[in-house]
């Protein structure tokens, strides 16, 4: 994929991901939101959101339930578990350089 690809709501994956906050590197899967205006700042930054298939986070009565969350069943949109993309809690950005060096090799 390359970065002329992300239109916002582009789900992608990004294949052995090492930035988690636990230092695991693994697959992720992302939803692009948008990028910074390029013409009024010298730092582009890539605006996604991760996923996570910990869904029992999301139940009823649980820690996450009141949060605002996207849900995807098992295979939806080529996704391999349910997952949700938490929108309160897993809003990530990246400069543009890291994106480019992972979408030549990384992305999918």
């Amino acid at each position: 994929m390359n970065l002329e690809d992300f239109k916002v709501g582009v789900l992608f994956r990004w294949t052995n991901y090492n930035f988690q906050h636990d230092n695991v590197v693994k697959d992720r899967y992302f939803i692009f939101l948008g990028k910074t205006n390029e013409f009024l700042t010298c730092n582009v930054d890539y605006h996604v959101i991760t996923g996570t298939s910990q869904i029992q986070y999301y139940q009823t009565g649980e820690l996450r339930a009141k949060a605002h969350f996207l849900r995807f069943a098992v295979n939806e949109h080529s996704l391999p578990l349910e997952t949700i993309f938490d929108v309160d809690l897993n809003l990530e950005s990246h400069h543009i350089t890291t994106f480019r060096d992972a979408c030549s090799t990384q992305m999918s």
